[in-house]
């Protein structure tokens, strides 16, 4: 290949990498965007703008309207995303994401998810030790007792998660509190030592769908003696990071 047709191919790339950067800058817009609001957020001469906004007006990955222009997503943006969604398994896009975390952390992964107002394990992935701990698939008995319980309901409105802790509570168990929510929406995730079987732990943090809203925790299960000590911050960063991972890939626009 000469260095003509290098340099072409080159700038062919980059003129693809500053299209999708005009398309991300929509992203939380309030309204159709102005040359002067895309500009903002993609640092490009008019002229260079000007020709890459004709060619997305052309694909109909952008609509163009008024004098002055103002620009908004156009219609193959929409069957883009519902292709997207369509396409779309927690099953495909959770498993990597957890079978990597278990293999790292050696313990015990999984997904829980709010729904219908109760939590459900929907996804495991299980321990390779041979002493490990599981939740099981399906609906909890217990509430929202434990760390994946509290990593969902510290994301949402303060009175409905206490409503729903006093509602779904075992009564054998005190409810969740104010004060522990509150904790637990600033450290970032939950820990939980013997909430739901003695000797065991759990680190929870909560995963987000495409509405910003929480679809439910990722959790990490193990016994105590594994869960502790000078190897906990390294889980929960893990955690956390899997759980933001996770939540990006469900759409979500802003993971903690």
């Amino acid at each position: 290949m000469s260095d003509e047709e290098t340099e072409q191919g080159a700038g062919n790339v980059r003129a693809v990498l500053r299209a999708v950067d005009i398309l991300k800058s929509f992203a939380g817009a309030p309204g159709p965007l102005s040359v002067t609001d895309i500009r903002r957020g993609v640092p490009l001469s008019r002229p260079t703008l000007y020709r890459l906004l004709d060619t997305l007006v052309a694909a109909e990955m952008l609509h163009v309207e008024g004098n002055p222009q103002r620009f908004r997503l156009g219609r193959m943006v929409a069957l883009l995303g519902r292709s997207w969604s369509d396409q779309l398994t927690i099953d495909a896009v959770a498993k990597p994401i957890m079978n990597e975390l278990r293999d790292r952390s050696g313990e015990t992964c999984s997904l829980f998810e709010l729904r219908e107002e109760r939590q459900f394990c929907v996804l495991e992935s299980k321990s390779r030790q041979a002493l490990s701990m599981s939740r099981g698939i399906g609906e909890l008995t217990d509430g929202f007792h434990g760390a994946s319980g509290i990593a969902i309901l510290a994301w949402l409105d303060p009175a409905r998660a206490l409503e729903l802790s006093r509602r779904t509570n075992p009564e054998d168990r005190e409810p969740v509190t104010a004060a522990e929510l509150a904790a637990t929406r600033e450290a970032g995730y939950a820990i939980s030592h013997g909430a739901i079987y003695k000797g065991a732990a759990s680190i929870a943090a909560p995963v987000f769908d495409r509405n910003g809203e929480v679809f439910g925790s990722l959790a990490l299960f193990g016994p105590e003696a594994r869960i502790r000590d000078e190897g906990l911050q390294d889980q929960i960063t893990q955690l956390r990071a899997a759980a933001a991972r996770l939540s990006a890939d469900l759409g979500a626009p802003n993971a903690p």
